[in-house]
């Protein structure tokens, strides 16, 4: 019985394995995961100032 206990205990090495392997997967997952777009702001204030940059080289182009 303790040979059969002992052999599906998974050695050091293999624990290591296992759980690099596991960071390894989790790296992975991270590039597919779905981020939250908080940016919204940002992109508000870039749309902004472009219209105020085409709105000024409209008003000189007339005058």
């Amino acid at each position: 019985m303790k040979n059969d206990d002992e052999k599906k205990k998974p050695s050091l090495v293999e624990k290591h394995a296992l759980d690099r392997l596991d960071e390894v997967e989790k790296d992975k997952r991270k590039a597919y995961t779905k981020r939250d777009d908080n940016h919204s702001w940002q992109t508000i204030v870039v749309i902004i100032i472009f219209a105020i940059i085409v709105a000024m080289m409209l008003f000189s182009m007339k005058f």
